[in-house]
């Protein structure tokens, strides 16, 4: 009966320990693909091929993270189409938002120029303002840097100010010509009284 119960033992001891060296092995296995990861860092195309070779999600998943063009991010998302949906998903996140990031710092430097001419044309419609300032708004300004807002905000003030300068400056024109039709009246009406 003592036997039985120290066997018990014992194999409970093994397995322990056979548990403890598998986690350690797991562990140091971690530890150097995190290593090659970091080495690998800043080339994209060493990336793709650690992802690859990875044998956790995890570590897949952390090397498609770190691959910074969109080239090699449209190939990485090709490559785990058909396997590991979560890397692809993770591929395909980040392959649409450097396209959604280009396309938006390309439409906004398009805006900015576009606003660039419209504060040299001596009168600007209202509604060319509202169509520039919709575009604008549309525009995905997450993945826009305080740069081209900076500057586009810099050029809405100047065209908003110049606009309702000129509005003004047509309001006092009205004025005035209202007013020198009033004293033109007058003044005929005096000569033909005279």
């Amino acid at each position: 009966m003592f036997n039985k119960i120290f066997g018990k033992d014992e194999t409970a001891a093994t397995t322990e320990a056979l548990a403890a060296a598998a986690e350690e092995a797991a562990r140091a296995e971690r530890q150097l693909w995190e290593a090659k990861l970091q080495a690998a860092l800043g080339d994209d195309e060493a990336l793709l091929a650690l992802a690859v070779a990875a044998p956790a999600v995890e570590l897949k998943c952390a090397a498609v993270n770190a691959i910074s063009g969109e080239e090699v991010l449209k190939r990485a998302e090709r490559e785990f189409r058909e396997h590991d949906r979560r890397v692809h998903r993770d591929a395909k996140k980040r392959y649409e938002g450097m396209i959604a990031q280009r396309e938006a710092r390309q439409r906004a430097g398009e805006l900015i120029v576009l606003a660039d001419e419209l504060l040299k044309e001596a009168s600007v419609p209202a509604k060319r303002l509202v169509e520039l300032d919709n575009q604008w708004q549309a525009l995905g300004k997450p993945y826009l840097e305080a740069g081209p807002i900076a500057q586009y905000n810099e050029r809405w003030q100047q065209l908003t100010a110049i606009t309702r300068e000129r509005g003004d400056q047509q309001q006092r024109t009205k004025r005035w010509l209202a007013e020198a039709a009033q004293a033109s009246s007058r003044l005929i009406a005096l000569c033909q009284e005279v």
